[in-house]
């Protein structure tokens, strides 16, 4: 074994080394024992073969290593501080040359290939006890491409099969997060978690916890990931009793127990995630494909029949409901993803706060009577917080009943359609219209009164200021004045002192009212407090009257507008201001499309009670060249091959009811469709149930 003394220019690092950090501290550390002891121990070199892979530039000259570093980089980082500080010194020799105690490092140089020097610092790096983890697992990584195994790295190092199957994954992190686990900020848990994702989870991730109080910690990996793979053992096909394992129309093509994505079909690579049961999806697409689909299977197969969009509430069926409860983050994906399939097959989906109140929670005769006077409707709810679960409940309409007691027919069968649902909300838009108007008139009348000067004005109170003040004083006076006056609700006497100041100042008592009024209706508590809004507007008209009336003028021009846009769009559906239905005159839809089209279409009486579907048939064989179009309280519908011709004109759903095919569209859009109809060349006849077709059956184009 030959040592020399070699220039430290003519030494270099190895581009090969595993070790890319060092810390500073250590290092200079390091350089103060050796300035002390010298350097112990000498680095190891090879000679290199191809000098020019090596030069670079050190400043206006070229650098030519001669000799490559195999082990000792630290001891040279070292000593290479100890020569630029003995530079930087100036010492000068006795024969006056300068000095440099520190210019020669003692090296052991040997000839090897580069998997011999590749060896050796793989041994060296891994050996030591404070190994970064990242640098292992590059070291580890190069074996295995190398040709080495896990389990003869392990043996090599002592070191577990699983801890170099481990090591090797966080080669998988991205930059950022290597550098985070580098510098303490990431935990070598979490990383093993995160390093399993592809780089836009990874960055994902890191975007998520790098600013975040909670940072790289292995319960945000988990919590990240558990959103990301989904359990396969909670999912709702998995939940039937026979844990179903197939896959459904619509789904994502695979049974789970096949299927590459899971988690449970993966070896070792998954260990961690692994379950005792079936294992977790790691393809969130698919995952909420194959939800989709089962869920839509489930409610093809449903006890009741499941509205579809357009479709009345018949009493028997259900309604499905988007409660908007709270819910965990990945539920919430979930529901928007599984709400738009849904919709799409052609399910009605209604949001629960728009047309219900409460849950009704009888299951008595109480009940029945909900039922049977309207108020109650059967509701379908497919989430929990943090998985699917199908479940029933009846749910109060808004106003319990008193829209549906106006639309019921004669047989007691509630009128209550999705079309009159769209009525509700409407009326509710109607209300906050009208609110909103509320709100900004009682905004500008704060700002008024707040850029008014002091109300220095003396004389007599008019009775609007009397009577704003004996309002605004008698709302706050204590309980204990107003009871003796038969009212409630009001507070203490005031102290002597402030008493005896008011008999002492009568004259004053105008210009005090007027400043005590301008100031409660410049407060913030007018804003949500209509006694005080009332008080500023009588006010403000005697004070301001130009400026009020132009404001108030402002804002009924608006709220006229919104109010009559409003107005019209329940006329649409055949509904008054009132959510009651409108009367609709007979015959009035055939002659407004007479008078847009100058088309025909026929009016036929049919006996009332008889069964709809049999109806058709005796019809069809009377017409069957004509699509008979059956009006049903407000929605008109057409049955088999006039439901697949209608359908196909007018693109509306086709959907299937008791064997039968069906189409149809709601009462207010016959304006548009029946036209649409008669260009396409086929004969219409609209069939209508009457007492007595004899006596009330019409002809009409």
């Amino acid at each position: 074994m030959e040592i020399r003394k070699i220039p430290l220019s003519l030494v270099s690092p190895s581009p090969m080394n595993p070790r890319k950090t060092f810390d500073e501290d250590e290092l200079q550390e390091l350089a103060d024992n050796i300035e002390k002891q010298g350097l112990l121990q000498p680095i190891t070199v090879r000679p290199i073969a191809d000098k020019k892979q090596f030069a670079v530039v050190d400043g206006n000259a070229d650098f030519h290593p001669e000799y490559e570093i195999i082990c000792g980089e630290r001891r040279f980082r070292a000593f290479c501080k100890l020569s630029d500080k003995w530079r930087e010194m100036d010492c000068v020799a006795p024969k006056g040359e300068t000095y440099d105690r520190f210019s020669e490092i003692s090296a052991i140089v040997r000839e090897m290939n580069d998997e011999e020097a590749f060896d050796a610092m793989i041994t060296e790096n891994l050996q030591r006890k404070d190994v970064d983890p990242i640098e292992e697992a590059f070291a580890f990584g190069q074996l295995i491409q190398k040709g080495k195994t896990a389990e003869e790295i392990a043996a090599r190092f002592g070191k577990s099969i699983r801890f170099v199957q481990d090591r090797v994954k966080l080669n998988n992190l991205i930059p950022e997060l290597m550098l985070a686990v580098r510098d303490d900020k990431m935990s070598i848990s979490a990383a093993m978690i995160i390093a399993k994702l592809d780089d836009e989870h990874q960055r994902r991730y890191h975007s998520s916890y790098s600013n975040n109080s909670s940072g790289f910690t292995k319960q945000t990996a988990d919590s990240f990931t558990k959103s990301l793979f989904m359990s396969i053992d909670g999912a709702p096909w998995y939940q039937t009793d026979d844990q179903a394992d197939e896959d459904y129309e619509g789904g994502c093509g695979c049974k789970c127990s096949e299927c590459q994505l899971n988690t449970a079909n993966h070896g070792c690579l998954f260990w961690d995630m692994k379950t005792e049961d079936a294992g977790k999806c790691t393809n969130r697409d698919k995952f909420y494909a194959k939800h989709s689909a089962f869920i839509i299977d489930m409610l093809n197969r449903f006890d009741h029949p499941v509205i579809k969009k357009g479709s009345p509430l018949e009493t028997g069926s259900v309604v499905i409901i988007d409660d908007e409860e709270w819910c965990s983050p990945a539920t919430k994906e979930l529901k928007k993803a599984i709400y738009e399939k849904i919709r799409a097959a052609g399910f009605e989906v209604i949001k629960a706060n728009e047309i219900f109140e409460g849950k009704c929670h009888y299951t008595d005769k109480r009940l029945d009577r909900n039922i049977e006077m309207g108020y109650v409707y059967q509701c379908l709810k497919i989430f929990t917080y943090d998985n699917v679960s199908f479940g029933t409940q009846w749910r109060y309409f808004k106003g319990k009943g008193k829209m549906l007691e106006a639309n019921e027919g004669k047989d007691k069968t509630p009128a209550t359609s999705t079309q009159s649902a769209e009525a509700m909300k409407l009326i509710q838009q109607r209300n906050r219209i009208k609110e909103i108007a509320v709100e900004k008139i009682t905004a500008e009348s704060r700002a008024m009164a707040g850029n008014l000067a002091e109300a220095k004005r003396k004389g007599e109170l008019s009775d609007a200021e009397m009577f704003a003040f004996q309002c605004i004083i008698f709302s706050l006076c204590g309980s204990d004045m107003l009871k003796r006056y038969g009212h409630k609700g009001l507070g203490k006497v005031s102290e002597r002192s402030f008493i005896d100041v008011i008999k002492q100042n009568r004259a004053d008592w105008s210009m005090w009212i007027r400043e005590f009024i301008r100031t409660i209706i410049a407060s913030a508590d007018i804003t949500h407090n209509g006694f005080y809004q009332y008080c500023a507007g009588e006010v403000l008209k005697e004070w301001m009257p130009k400026e009020w009336k132009e404001m108030i003028d402002k804002y009924r021009v608006k709220l006229d507008k919104d109010l009559a846009k409003n107005a019209e769009k329940l006329k649409g559906l055949g509904y008054g201001i009132d959510g009651k239905l409108l009367p609709q005159p007979k015959e009035s839809v055939v002659k407004s499309v007479v008078d847009s089209t100058k088309i025909e279409a026929e009016t036929i009486a049919i006996p009332k009670g008889k069964n709809i579907q049999k109806q058709f048939k005796e019809m069809k064989a009377k017409h069957p060249g004509t699509i008979l179009l059956f009006r049903v309280n407000d929605f008109y519908e057409c049955f088999d091959e006039d439901a697949e011709k209608a359908a196909k004109t007018l693109k509306l759903t086709l959907t299937t009811a008791k064997g039968n095919k069906l189409a149809g569209f709601p009462h207010h859009a016959l304006d548009t469709y029946l036209p649409k109809l008669i260009r396409a060349g086929h004969k219409v006849a609209i069939c209508e149930q009457l007492e007595d077709p004899k006596k009330k059956s019409n002809k009409g184009k």
